[in-house]
């Protein structure tokens, strides 16, 4: 039979099917089947139809022939992704209707059930909290439908969430570009640029959301708050004030409020909102329960009621949903200290690219790294970058970059002199950015002191400053502080002692195999005598004394830490055995740690 007769037949089954006719088309097929055994066409409606009579398996095998036949078959491809739905393998789904569009792009229909997946897809896992496959998901639907703003907006919050206020920053940038009408938009944009110090942008956007709505109370806390880190806590109390006095009894206003409520001698006003919300408002969930328990434990503190302030620190610990894995930990500081022998130090090459620009400024979160940035970057030569996250990411990439499946640290031992330099130069690329003109740029992540191996590899011209603080003061503080991004291991006293616990073990053998220089500067001995440890900082780092570094509560840069309300005040010992009034509640921290 001619091409034409089959032709004719199959447009023929194909109205049948359309009609709802599906045994009249079934019968069209099957004659098409039995006079052309090579008809994809063919093979392929017989498994809709075996799919549409409820035969999954049986449609199944129908459609693979059809591929065996015609392996670049869009339509196939789109069946099977509509026959992976009804299983509920929506991945799967989403993997043929990438194909069908791949195979041809002007495919309308597997757009838009591709887009429906997507999105069905990457909520269900933003439910689940799995947030890094949601984030898959919905950057898979961004590339199909570029101006799905939603998808944009979740992309920012979840970025966000996870502490990657960059990558939020792009997307919320995205979503204002698509529709600059959006208040939401705007207040998401401004809080992730409050949360990486950006602070005349996040005021900028922040004020573009209270001028699409004047009332939207997101909006006003959001401005107070970031008025408080510029400073200007009258605007922050002005923008606050007639909500308060209206009795609006909201949890962003009342986290902004307690913010500034020292500044304004409004402490008590300001725990008994949020302790009103925390008691009557069911709605919150558990991360801004944490959040008011947190605040409340410091207004506590600051009216030295210790036993109210521990309750509320507790509570907001036992709220967070991290856990944290003591003997794994443990394994990779054994691995660390295996790894960087001092064999493995003395063959490893170092870089060529000997620079003294890099200060790293390391220790326990909570230790007064922040403190020590601030006196070094009041310096006319030294700039204060804050926490930066190459060294971590360095650690991450390392793997792929010597396309290895062995993992870091144990990769190390292929790094080339070439691969070393490489990594060297982006780094300093990077502080070249931004600053171009000071001798010393400090680098004042903490949790850098899991990377002094790989520092010293990469910046053997570079400094250490090591910062140390009372081990309880320390583990403490960190207990009492809300951090913007994961510390899994500071939410439980037993966790928090174990870590401190194997930090200086990895110290202890940092000291043995490094010979990069590196000060040990101890926070009660800056207290104690400021001017004498701020000109040993100085002159660790090669400089002539600044006089400048004595009055570093009036530097003006932009602390975009935990610590940014204690850097811009004069020094005092009021954290000093803070412990102590706190000694009631800490059996197993004092029972764990190695003091």
């Amino acid at each position: 039979m001619s091409d034409s007769t089959i032709s004719s037949l199959g447009d023929q089954a194909f109205e049948l099917f359309n009609q709802g006719n599906l045994q009249g088309a079934k019968a069209l097929y099957e004659k098409i089947n039995s006079l052309d055994a090579k008809n994809a066409e063919a093979q392929m409606m017989l498994g809709v139809i075996k799919a549409d009579s409820g035969d999954i398996a049986g449609a199944e095998v129908l459609l693979r022939r059809a591929l065996e036949i015609s392996p670049d078959y869009a339509d196939v491809y789109f069946y099977f992704g509509h026959i992976q739905q009804a299983k509920g393998n929506l991945p799967e789904a989403v993997h043929n209707l990438e194909r069908a569009l791949e195979l041809d792009s002007a495919f309308d229909e597997a757009r838009e059930l591709l887009n429906k997946l997507l999105s069905d897809l990457a909520n269900n896992l933003l439910q689940q909290g799995q947030l890094q496959k949601s984030i898959e998901y919905f950057k898979k639907l961004n590339h199909y439908q570029p101006e799905n703003i939603p998808a944009w907006f979740m992309l920012a919050k979840i970025y966000a969430q996870l502490g990657d206020f960059s990558q939020a920053e792009q997307c919320g940038l995205e979503v204002v570009r698509l529709d600059a009408k959006i208040p939401d938009a705007f207040i998401l944009l401004a809080s992730v640029l409050l949360a990486q110090g950006k602070l005349e942008q996040a005021n900028r956007y922040s004020e573009q959301a209270l001028q699409l709505d004047a009332n939207n109370i997101n909006a006003i806390a959001l401005g107070a708050n970031i008025a408080k880190h510029m400073g200007d806590v009258e605007k922050a109390d002005a923008l606050l004030s007639p909500l308060l006095a209206q009795g609006v009894e909201q949890i962003n206003i009342a986290l902004a409020f307690a913010m500034i409520s020292k500044d304004v001698g409004k402490q008590q006003q300001a725990i008994s909102l949020m302790e009103k919300i925390l008691n009557t408002d069911h709605s919150i969930n558990a991360a801004a329960k944490s959040n008011l328990c947190f605040n409340l434990g410091m207004l506590y503190d600051n009216i030295n009621q210790f036993d109210k302030a521990f309750y509320y620190y507790q509570q907001g610990n036992n709220l967070k949903p991290f856990k944290f894995d003591q003997a794994e930990h443990k394994r990779l500081i054994e691995k660390y200290i295996s790894v960087y022998s001092a064999d493995f130090m003395a063959q490893q090459p170092r870089s060529s690219i000997d620079s003294e620009r890099p200060v790293f400024v390391v220790g326990m979160v909570r230790s007064g790294t922040s403190l020590v940035e601030q006196i070094l970057s009041s310096h006319a030569q030294i700039y204060g970058a804050g926490e930066l996250g190459d060294m971590y990411q360095f650690s991450k990439e390392l793997p792929n970059l010597l396309n290895t499946n062995t993992a870091y640290p144990e990769c190390l031992s292929q790094l080339t002199q070439q691969q070393t330099d490489k990594l060297t130069q982006r780094y300093l690329d990077h502080l070249n950015s931004l600053s171009a003109d000071e001798k010393r740029v400090v680098d004042k992540l903490p949790g850098n002191f899991m990377h002094l191996g790989l520092i010293e590899l990469l910046f053997p011209g570079a400094r250490i400053i090591h910062c140390m603080r009372n081990p309880i003061d320390t583990c403490l503080s960190t207990y009492f502080q809300d951090f913007s991004t994961p510390h899994p291991y500071a939410y439980e006293q037993s966790n928090l002692g174990e870590y401190y616990n194997d930090y200086l073990k990895l110290m202890a053998h940092w000291r043995k195999v490094l010979k990069i220089p590196m000060l040990e500067l101890n926070y009660e001995d800056l207290i104690n005598d400021q001017q004498r440890v701020s000109e040993e900082l100085i002159a660790f780092c090669g400089l002539q004394w600044d006089p400048a570094c004595l009055s570093f509560y009036e530097n003006k840069r932009i602390v975009r830490t935990a610590s940014y309300d204690q850097v811009n005040r004069p020094l005092h010992n009021k954290s000093v055995a803070r412990w102590k009034n706190y000694e009631s509640h800490l059996g197993v921290l004092l029972q764990t740690i190695d003091k």
